[in-house]
């Protein structure tokens, strides 16, 4: 799989490095997010722009993962509206996770939840890093 950084992937947003806040919230300073917000109350980021993420992550990079990495189950879940699908409909017995199975279920409506993504994905992994150094907190990410 194609490792691409996240530096200075978004231009006219605030550098990964220096605020990863700033650049995941898509504004151009996290200081008043954090003095006003941070563990106090809610906040709702309004993105204009539908795309913004893919230079994050993209589902072909999911697809990759899911074909190439023999992930178990729990690692992978399937949801949908009524709740989680049993593993049964996409795990073999030894907890693997079926690929084929998967792209199946989520062809018909099915949500897939990739749990610590940031271990088998680069840029997610740097993401992560930059909002632990920020914050002070373990990150993780999850789709």
């Amino acid at each position: 799989m194609r490792e691409r950084s996240l530096v200075g992937a978004l231009p006219g947003s605030p550098s990964l490095e220096i605020d990863a806040l700033g650049w995941i919230l898509d504004i151009a300073d996290s200081a008043e997010f954090v003095s006003e917000y941070r563990a106090k109350k809610c906040y709702h980021a309004k993105g204009d722009e539908r795309a913004r993420f893919r230079q994050l992550l993209s589902r072909h990079e999911l697809d990759e993962i899911l074909g190439t990495y023999g992930i178990r189950h729990p690692e992978i879940r399937l949801v949908r509206a009524d709740g989680e699908i049993p593993r049964s409909e996409y795990v073999w017995r030894d907890r693997m996770v079926d690929p084929a199975q998967v792209a199946r279920l989520f062809a018909t409506g099915a949500t897939v939840i990739f749990g610590s993504l940031h271990d088998r994905h680069e840029a997610t992994r740097q993401l992560c890093s930059a909002v632990t150094q920020q914050v002070g907190a373990r990150t993780q990410t999850n789709i």
